[in-house]
């Protein structure tokens, strides 16, 4: 399986959907209602459209960002952030920028305050921005509950008309319903990424899911499991200590993206993306990036 375009040569990937503010709380004693516990807190660059593309980025794929953020100070810095990398930015500014909050406790556990505010907004996208790329990957945030002629449904049907091979992410356990199953049958993507809990709640079986050509299954420090035209389970290298895993499932989609894009197959581009997302978990926020782990695959 191979998701490079054969009048392409090398790979542009695309990601739709949020650019936001992340605060990071990391909390240093047990969280207790009303009172004040002691915690680090830092701010980074999030969404997981954007993180993922930063990824490609940073491995020196090609990388373009279609999104909405804030006519604001921080989303004029945000841009900047992607720009510096390399990222192209297809970026409408209006309103106000969107904020996660993301709150990691001692033994790593995650919740997530999301504010999305110009990230969720309906303004139109010239859909055409889609018809040079490989891959477009969105994740499910900029599409569920959108309203008809929404820009983020439009640019996957134009990806649909042009071959441009499709990537999808439920983006969260609350959002793997009836409705992303059907776009899955619908849309025809060539890659669900998702996490064990996702997969659970969708059903991924071994045939994968219907519709999809090949659905990977990220769990953590477990094997990656692919499931669908290829069935294989990935295990994950040796990696650092973990200081934060924000991210890390959309630095592993950049990295097997790319790699997939590139003409690598499934099982290879799943070592990949486990090296892009060890070099996101040794640091703090989805924007870390640290030295590559030695004898991962770079």
């Amino acid at each position: 399986m191979s998701l490079r375009r054969p009048d392409r040569p090398s790979p542009l990937i695309c990601a739709a959907g949020d650019l936001v503010d992340d605060i990071v709380v990391h909390v240093h004693g047990t969280p207790v209602r009303d009172g004040d516990v002691p915690a680090t807190v830092t701010r980074h660059r999030g969404g997981s459209a954007a993180n993922t593309v930063a990824a490609v980025a940073r491995l020196g794929g090609g990388a373009r960002f279609v999104g909405q953020v804030g006519h604001d100070p921080a989303g004029a810095l945000l841009v900047d952030d992607l720009t510096t990398l390399g990222v192209e930015c297809a970026v409408r500014q209006a309103g106000v920028t969107g904020t996660v909050v993301v709150v990691v406790e001692p033994d790593g556990s995650r919740t997530m305050f999301s504010d999305r505010r110009a990230a969720g907004g309906d303004a139109p996208i010239d859909e055409r921005v889609v018809d040079d790329v490989d891959v477009l990957h969105v994740p499910y945030f900029g599409l569920a509950g959108s309203v008809e002629g929404a820009p983020f449904p439009r640019l996957v049907a134009r990806a649909r008309e042009t071959g441009v091979v499709l990537s999808f992410d439920p983006s969260s356990v609350a959002l793997c319903g009836p409705a992303f199953l059907d776009l899955v049958r619908e849309a025809r993507p060539g890659v669900v990424l998702c996490n064990e809990a996702e997969a659970a709640a969708l059903g991924v079986d071994d045939e994968g899911l219907p519709g999809a050509r090949l659905v990977v299954v990220k769990q953590g420090a477990e094997p990656a499991l692919l499931r669908g035209e290829v069935s294989a389970e990935v295990p994950v290298p040796g990696h650092p200590a973990v200081v934060d895993t924000t991210g890390a499932g959309d630095a592993f989609a950049g990295g097997f993206l790319l790699a997939l894009a590139r003409g690598d197959g499934p099982v290879a581009a799943a070592h990949v993306g486990h090296a892009a997302a060890a070099r996101v978990i040794a640091g703090a926020g989805a924007d870390a990036w640290r030295d590559p782990v030695p004898g991962a695959v770079p």
